[in-house]
């Protein structure tokens, strides 16, 4: 007699189990709670955009229009905290890609400005490398 198993069909999985799922992976992986709780934001701002859907629809078009959504609904967030977020549901959308979930695709993420740091002028550079006269300053030895 032939044995029967149930499992589930790979196009019927919602975007929710592959989180939950996920996430039972990352904790086998002995992540740290904080990292735990990255993930659970990321996931949590994707389905405000993306719904409880499954996650055979999920395409390269998805996330691109994620991006958009985020520009539009947070357009204060800064482009690093955007970009975190963004890497946060990659990494759980590759995961569903890996497993058969998600139908392949590779995503690039959107370039950051570099913030360019005022640095001190010469100067200010050679004020600061005086040596200070013992004679008049308040401070002790």
């Amino acid at each position: 007699m032939k044995v029967l198993t149930l499992q589930q069909d790979s196009t019927e999985v919602t975007i929710k189990e592959l989180f939950e799922e996920f996430i039972r992976f990352k904790n086998l992986q002995n992540l740290s709670d904080e990292t735990i709780k990255y993930y659970d934001d990321c996931y949590r701002y994707f389905v405000e955009f993306y719904g409880e859907g499954i996650c055979c629809n999920i395409s390269e078009d998805t996330f691109y229009n994620y991006i958009e959504h985020i520009h539009k609904t947070k357009p204060n967030l800064s482009p690093a905290t955007v970009r975190s977020y963004l890497t946060g549901i990659r990494a759980i959308f590759y995961y569903g890609i890996k497993k058969g979930y998600i139908k392949s695709f590779q995503v690039q993420l959107p370039k950051m400005d570099e913030i360019i740091k005022q640095t001190y002028t010469d100067h200010e550079i050679m004020f600061l490398l005086k040596k200070p006269d013992m004679k008049k300053s308040e401070f002790p030895e």
